[in-house]
């Protein structure tokens, strides 16, 4: 069965709807490691990112210093519908490590309410914080989202979907 494309914009405004995701990085023992993470997405007119505000010394930070690969994933849970599984959006991209003054994640942090309210707690000077910039791969991936439940309960397989990110919203190095 086909997995069906859905609109970048509507798996856009759905990134920019939640706050948490599962940032995943690999150990330089090359072991998985997950972390929840509370993230911000780029100014609708940047290039597509998200940000993580993380102490410098975690082992994510660490874990991205040594393999930039990550991926993340977004649950949308049912808060109505219990039984049935989250809905989410992943995806697989590069991640750096970048300071905590930078512009591009103040900008983002600033446009979620929870986020901007511990801007105000560290200096921006902070060497204790950084910024994790996560930059997705063309294809994110995602099941569930713009379906019903109840039409996916006779089709499971039709939950799967994915969505390509704009090249003139890829963060490529030229």
């Amino acid at each position: 069965m086909a997995i069906r494309e859905v609109s970048f914009d509507y798996v856009d405004k759905q990134l920019r709807k939640k706050k948490f995701g599962f940032l995943g990085t690999i150990t330089r023992e090359g072991k998985p490691h997950s972390a929840g993470v509370m993230y911000a997405v780029s100014s609708p007119r940047e290039k597509l990112g998200l940000y993580v505000i993380t102490g410098a010394d975690t082992l994510k930070v660490k874990n991205i210093q040594a393999n930039p690969a990550v991926s993340f994933a977004i649950p949308f849970p049912h808060y109505i519908l219990r039984m049935a599984p989250d809905f989410c959006i992943q995806f697989q991209g590069a991640a750096q490590i970048l300071s905590f003054n930078d512009p591009g994640g103040q900008e983002a942090i600033k446009s979620r309410r929870i986020m901007s309210r511990m801007l105000q707690r560290i200096p921006l000077d902070s060497t204790e914080e950084v910024l994790i910039h996560i930059v997705p791969d063309k294809k994110i991936h995602g099941f569930g989202l713009g379906m019903s439940f109840f039409k996916l309960l006779k089709n499971i397989e039709a939950g799967r979907f994915f969505t390509l990110v704009p090249d003139e919203l890829l963060n490529k190095n030229d």
